[in-house]
């Protein structure tokens, strides 16, 4: 688990917690800082991400306004092609 900033002891357990009435108890985890997240967290176990980061965020919102892109460029081309 990742975070932006350091977690308290508290919020710490409360995530530990979580985690362990979703997975099972047993579970593992351990936490780390990561600047680069700029805020918010990020939570792998095994090939399950949970990306509650703001850097997270705003890739997910690069890429809508990327596939928003594409589509009106595509559409362009149709009513082009139409128009010929």
């Amino acid at each position: 688990m990742e975070s932006a900033a350091p977690l308290t002891p508290d919020l710490q357990t409360g995530i530990r917690n979580n985690m362990a009435r979703l997975y099972g108890p047993g579970l593992n985890l351990s936490f780390g800082q990561d600047a680069s997240l700029i805020g918010g967290l990020r939570i792998q176990i095994g090939s399950d991400v949970y990306d509650g980061s703001v850097q997270g965020r705003l890739r997910s919102l690069q890429e809508s306004f990327l596939v928003r892109i594409y589509e009106h460029l595509i559409a362009g081309i149709e009513a082009q092609s139409r128009r010929s």
